[in-house]
């Protein structure tokens, strides 16, 4: 009895140090949610993939988003994440800001004309998100860009 619970706790304790990091894989659904004078929303999904044989949690999430070159605020995490054992699992997340915030950056005319027209945007996402894994954190660095189509 004894030889079996060494053996278990043996296993126990060595496939704890054996966790791997969680991968950003991509993110998609970039897109405009609300768009006009007083605000724009922006919302996509962020997909990851967790290659353990356990759950996670989301600990930590520090992200800042950039359009066209300019910080515009930090992204938020719409709702709880099911973070399942060797699988992919999304990440919805918006970031709001008001258009003055790129009007003020790039002077009025031009930006208005690239906000209300149907030019594309780049957006980048740079930050990271923290991991609880097994009681170990993994912090996953995210850099991201991709242009999208600035019409509704």
């Amino acid at each position: 009895m004894r030889l079996l619970f060494f053996g278990l706790s043996f296993i126990l304790i060595s496939s704890c140090s054996t966790y791997k990091e969680p991968e950003f894989r991509k993110a998609t659904k970039i897109n405009i949610k609300e768009l006009n004078v007083r605000n724009v929303t922006l919302e996509s999904d962020l997909i990851y993939f967790n290659p353990n044989v356990i759950g996670a949690n989301i600990s930590a999430f520090d992200i800042m988003v950039n359009v066209n070159n300019i910080e515009i605020g930090k992204l938020n995490q719409n709702g709880d994440v099911l973070i399942e054992a060797n699988s992919e699992f999304v990440i919805p997340t918006s970031v709001s800001f008001p258009p003055k915030k790129i009007l003020k950056s790039e002077g009025l005319l031009k930006s208005a004309l690239q906000l209300f027209s149907n030019e594309r945007a780049l957006v980048e996402y740079k930050g990271h998100v923290t991991l609880k894994l097994g009681g170990i954190e993994f912090e996953i660095p995210l850099n991201y860009q991709e242009e999208i189509e600035l019409s509704k």
